[in-house]
């Protein structure tokens, strides 16, 4: 008993420094004075009010704060060169952004129209004649990290932030699309001039899912391709998934990760579902193109069945093999049981159930997904 008290004794302890240090971290995670804050506020207002007595006199600024920049895992925020908040023009209330570096002021807007205008530019850009389904896609600007006050930090000098406005001067134009007026064609127009001018513009950030057309060749989508996308053509692909029946590539503007699957027959009727080719890209500073490809491929030989007394084993026939999913034939030996399928120290009960679609039994988890199979696993034959 005094061993125990002792050594809840010297977790308080250390729980009590813990939360001291913790304490103290927080006091240090804003990397500015107060005073470098209100100067950046300063200057953007002037930015701000110079704008708007030239775009739209009479219009008040209601709030204005300094935009940050919390730099990943040290927790410390940085001021990033913007100020945000809000405007009154009429019975019209904006919300704003202002670069204290370029001058530019950017107002929020109906960015889902945006993407509309942008799409067919997009795809273009992809080289997509389009696209056969549309499971996400949505648009923003992708807004460099731009203060040079004391704040500035040289590792912070690529970074770039989420924001959802537009240049205030493309933003107005959004109201006016979709009206069956001259006017609405005239802002349509500007509008693409913008977003096809990548050099002098922001980056484009984009997320687009969906299925694709069986005849694109998906491999080419890596990470050199998603890094073209940013410097040819603006945009910042910074979340995608693209796919057909056999292959599907998805990832990020840092990595990819691609995979072509394939049928492959075993005996006694049974069928897998399995990765047969696949890479994976990531940035790497020390790589040549800077992009570390790490490719993969397999066969049909690379998956062993070994029948056992209590069911039978799933392995790799070398250190590694495909994943997949795992179906059978009508009259396979196969379906006569349900399995407990154990994998390392998981153990998961699995039944057949048939697929109309295939034409085939797969085994599924008792909720009815799919079992996926990407280790060695032996499926014992359970007691009904």
């Amino acid at each position: 008993m005094k061993q125990t008290h002792a050594f809840s004794r010297i977790k308080a302890i250390f729980l009590f420094l813990f939360l001291i240090i913790l304490s103290l971290s927080g006091c240090e995670t804003q990397k500015y004075d107060e005073s470098e804050a209100e100067g950046v506020i300063t200057s953007g207002n002037a930015i701000l009010k110079d704008w708007l007595s030239s775009n739209m006199p009479g219009a008040e600024i209601i709030s204005s704060k300094v935009d940050e920049f919390a730099y990943p895992g040290g927790g410390k925020h940085y001021l990033n060169g913007y100020v945000s908040g809000e405007l009154q023009n009429g019975e019209e209330i904006f919300d704003y952004t202002v670069s204290t570096k370029t001058g530019q002021v950017y107002l929020s807007c109906d960015l889902e129209v945006f993407g509309d205008i942008a799409y067919e530019y997009i795809l273009d850009a992809l080289g997509f004649s389009e696209m056969q389904t549309i499971d996400d896609y949505a648009v923003w600007l992708e807004l460099p990290y731009c203060y040079e006050g004391e704040s500035k930090e040289y590792s912070l000098r690529n970074t770039l932030q989420i924001y959802h406005v537009l240049p205030a001067e493309i933003a107005l134009l959004i109201p006016d699309y979709g009206e069956e007026t001259d006017l609405a064609v005239e802002a349509v127009s500007k509008i693409r001039e913008y977003i096809e001018n990548p050099v002098n513009r922001d980056l484009l950030g984009i997320t687009l899912w969906g299925k694709v057309a069986e005849e694109i060749d998906l491999k080419q989508y890596g990470l050199q391709k998603i890094h073209s996308l940013r410097y040819d053509n603006g945009i910042y692909l910074y979340n995608f998934s693209f796919y057909d029946s056999d292959e599907s590539i998805d990832g990020s503007a840092w990595l990819s990760d691609y995979s072509r699957r394939e049928w492959v027959e075993k005996d006694d009727g049974l069928v897998m579902r399995a990765e047969m080719e696949s890479f994976g890209d990531t940035e790497d500073t020390k790589s040549p193109d800077a992009i570390k490809h790490e490719v993969y491929s397999y066969s049909a030989d690379d998956i062993v069945v070994e029948n056992a007394e209590t069911g039978f084993k799933l392995h790799p026939a070398k250190d590694k093999g495909p994943s997949y999913y795992l179906y059978a034939k009508e009259g396979s030996p196969y379906l006569a049981h349900s399995f407990i399928a154990c994998e390392e120290e998981f153990e998961t009960p699995v039944f057949w159930k048939f697929s109309e679609d295939l034409d085939l039994w797969s085994l599924c988890t008792a909720e009815g997904e799919r079992y996926f199979f990407y280790q060695p696993c032996e499926l014992i034959i359970r007691d009904e």
